[in-house]
């Protein structure tokens, strides 16, 4: 009589431990570039929010974007408050769009991993102003909140080709931060550019080892970057720089209004000096 086999040989379950386990490595990736791509999808619809609150505020204040002067070295800014440091006379430009949002969670980006803006978890506290701050995951061009008259729409030459903000390490996008090759560290890298192994700081920053500069990416690569006329799009990390250092976009200042802008503090002085790309690191 022929004996019945109950279960599975040794070999049987190793077969299958490593069926599944190929699969495993096939379908996890998958997964997390789709969770990736999610992320990516909301932040941007996110971006398109702000951006369009920024163009309603604009529309409402004789189109003029928000104002703000950076507390730190704001010494010899022209329109100064008194108390730079107080939010209620010197409001950071993600404040001053609040009515037009009405929501502080457009801001957060789940995309950007366990970094948090310091600026806006520190500068709505002072003076006792808020109990606490909140997730702000993107910058407004520092140049144009500083000098809003000087960018008022009508003096923008592209609306549609004008980075105003976006994906960013912290609240404020400087057109200048760039590297050798021109690409905008703040907003490309917005998870953070500065690693021992593949950047080197300084005016321009250096990639070191282009390979590794994805994972300093917020989204899949590239990041999410919103426009003067209101729209938002994302681009490729390499893709991110201005016109005159061979860029599609209008982020320096001189591509935006055709002029550079004034320096008033030695933060904003030194990287034109400093500068060794064929067009400086110049606002």
């Amino acid at each position: 009589m022929r004996k019945v086999r109950l279960g599975f040989t040794l070999i049987e379950l190793l077969v299958v431990i490593a069926i599944i386990a190929i699969l495993a490595a096939i379908l996890f990736p998958v997964f997390s570039q789709a969770r990736a791509k999610a992320y990516q999808s909301a932040c941007l619809s996110n971006i398109r929010n702000v951006a369009m609150a920024t163009a309603m505020y604009a529309q409402d204040w004789d189109e003029k974007f928000m104002l703000h002067i950076t507390p730190c070295g704001s010494e010899g800014a022209p329109q100064r408050p008194a108390d730079p440091w107080d939010p209620l006379q010197n409001p950071d430009w993600y404040m001053s769009i609040q009515p037009y949002v009405r929501n502080t969670g457009v801001f957060d980006c789940q995309g950007r991993g366990r970094l948090d803006t310091w600026k806006s978890h520190c500068f709505p506290t002072q003076r006792g102003r808020a109990p606490y701050g909140y997730p702000v995951d993107y910058g407004f061009s520092e140049a144009i909140f500083n000098y809003p008259d000087l960018f008022a729409l009508p003096a923008i030459q592209r609306p549609t080709q004008t980075v105003t903000g976006g994906d960013n390490e912290n609240t404020f996008f400087n057109p200048w931060a760039q590297t050798r090759e021109g690409i905008n560290v703040r907003c490309a890298f917005a998870n953070g550019f500065w690693t021992p192994h593949s950047t080197r700081c300084g005016c321009p920053a250096e990639i070191l080892d282009p390979t590794f500069m994805d994972e300093l990416t917020r989204h899949t690569g590239g990041s999410n970057m919103m426009f003067a006329d209101g729209h938002a799009k994302w681009d490729r990390w390499m893709r991110i720089k201005s016109r005159r250092v061979g860029g599609p976009y209008d982020i320096i200042c001189p591509d935006i209004i055709g002029r550079a802008i004034p320096s008033w503090s030695s933060w904003q002085t030194w990287p034109r000096l400093a500068g060794r790309l064929a067009v400086p690191c110049s606002p």
